[in-house]
């Protein structure tokens, strides 16, 4: 592993758990073991070294997030959004965590999976013949999220059992 890659892995062990305010270079450059400088030589600040984990997580959420917005029938969108949960690996919940923190940290609008997926949502609902088709994205985006955040943070958690029910909900189990 190179010392950039440990600084990466070491700041995103500490941004996700300590968040990203709550964490100095000086902190990271203790648990990478190298020095505070080469932080700034390869990221140049703080927040270059957030926006390099971020690019890394969102990498890897893309290629879900694009199948889910090029599914053509409106019932897989959907059915899709929700058994993305399901799809999340274990090794890439740090990303996810970094990826709320620093929403919650900016006070951002919106974070989560409404930046995300908002658009195609409601359009699958409005396909699907609802009336409210914002307010049914937005309460199955935060349904998710909701779930999501509890995955995040309960060791062990298993999300299957409510992202089942959601599927029933729906009518697409």
């Amino acid at each position: 592993m190179t010392k950039k890659e440990l600084i990466l892995n070491k700041s995103l062990e500490l941004f996700s758990s300590k968040g990203f305010e709550s964490t100095s270079t000086r902190s990271i450059a203790d648990a990478a073991e190298v020095s505070e400088g080469l932080i700034f030589k390869h990221f140049k600040s703080k927040n270059g070294l957030l926006s390099a984990l971020l690019k890394i997580g969102a990498s890897k959420s893309t290629p879900e997030i694009q199948k889910i917005k090029n599914h053509k029938e409106p019932r897989e969108v959907i059915s899709s959004c929700i058994k993305l949960l399901l799809s999340i690996k274990k090794e890439d919940y740090p990303y996810w965590r970094l990826y709320f923190a620093s929403g919650f940290e900016e006070k951002s609008q919106t974070i989560g999976l409404e930046p995300l997926l908002k658009k195609v949502v409601i359009e699958a609902f409005k396909k699907l013949g609802f009336v409210k088709t914002e307010l049914e994205a937005e309460l199955l985006l935060n349904s998710l999220n909701g779930l999501m955040i509890k995955m995040l943070t309960t060791k062990n958690y298993n999300p299957e059992p409510q992202v089942l029910l959601i599927l029933k909900k729906y009518r697409l189990s």
